[in-house]
């Protein structure tokens, strides 16, 4: 026999998810709905709610979605930039102080984390293809797991790892097309597993339970469901399906707890862009395809700066 479900409202509803996520340092959160329901504002405040009343140290994966990471600029806190070498990123008219550090690899992203700074690893944002975006990641992920397993965490914790579009990294099965997307799914799986007892999570954000790795989607303790037509049926899981989202307003969403039998409807502030603020990325991160000089000889990842590319250079 099924248990109801608890339904929490207003102060009670604040409280067990200050407790039991907020300041619970690890617990991995996913955010479901339909493009312009809103996830993009409930993501920004919620970090908002790790970084200020939970302590913790924000680094967000820019997709490139336009003006969305300017959204951050309200908390008040200086931009730390970290881009491929070889790409720019440019923003104009910013309230906050602006740093850039440029990675070399990918595995040097991670040496630029500071404290008390928004970081934004921009490299999604410069990249165009599938293939190159999956080994990055992969690349990306390993630096976190291999720190994991040997137990030499450098990056600073409590840390939140903000991913939008998380299935871009994490694919399900049917929307994996090379290999090195299913490499960065099974490590991505992995590093959620191993570094939530550790202070760090992850908070993604994505259309449809159904589109993330299923040994990924495991692993997210808290939901927090915005109104979507479709909800219902493209998650299509026994903590989800049986709630109903149409009636919530854009600015609304459910929070269902770990516990599976918790749920509460938050109505979320709105957030805007500070007035005359904008951003520009230059440069593409992309394959330099040899003319297959030897089997064992393997692709390197190429950066081209944008007027070189422009002018036909490396191309």
């Amino acid at each position: 026999m099924k248990k109801p479900v608890k339904k929490l409202e207003g102060t009670a509803l604040w409280g067990a998810f200050m407790h039991q996520c907020i300041l619970a340092h690890g617990f991995h959160i996913l955010e479901l709905g339909q493009t312009r329901t809103g996830k993009t504002n409930k993501k920004v405040t919620i970090n908002r709610w790790l970084v200020e009343r939970g302590g913790e140290t924000l680094g967000i994966l820019d997709c490139g979605k336009p003006g969305e990471v300017l959204l951050y600029a309200n908390y008040g806190l200086p931009f730390n930039l970290i881009i491929p070498s070889g790409c720019d990123v440019t923003i104009r008219n910013s309230p906050v102080a602006v740093y850039k550090n440029y990675a070399e690899t990918p595995e040097l992203s991670w040496h630029f984390i500071k404290e008390n700074m928004i970081n934004i690893f921009t490299f999604r944002a410069h990249i165009i293809d599938d293939l190159t975006n999956g080994e990055y990641a992969s690349r990306f992920m390993r630096v976190l797991l291999d720190q994991v397993m040997r137990n030499k965490l450098t990056i600073p914790r409590p840390f939140v790892l903000d991913v939008d579009e998380i299935s871009d990294l994490l694919p399900a099965y049917g929307l994996i097309e090379n290999k090195y997307q299913k490499e960065a799914a099974a490590k991505f799986s992995k590093v959620l597993k191993k570094i939530a007892f550790m202070g760090i999570r992850v908070h993604g954000a994505d259309q449809a339970w159904g589109d993330v790795y299923p040994n990924a989607r495991r692993q997210f303790a808290f939901l927090v469901v915005s109104r979507s037509p479709g909800t219902e049926a493209k998650t299509d899981v026994g903590i989800i399906k049986r709630y109903s989202f149409e009636s919530l307003a854009i600015n609304q969403a459910k929070i269902i707890f770990p516990q599976k039998n918790w749920e509460g409807t938050w109505e979320f502030p709105l957030v805007t862009i500070p007035d005359g603020m904008t951003i520009e990325y230059e440069g593409e991160v992309f394959w330099a395809r040899k003319r297959r000089p030897e089997k064992s000889q393997v692709d390197e990842l190429v950066f081209v700066p944008y007027l070189e590319k422009k002018a036909g250079v490396g191309v």
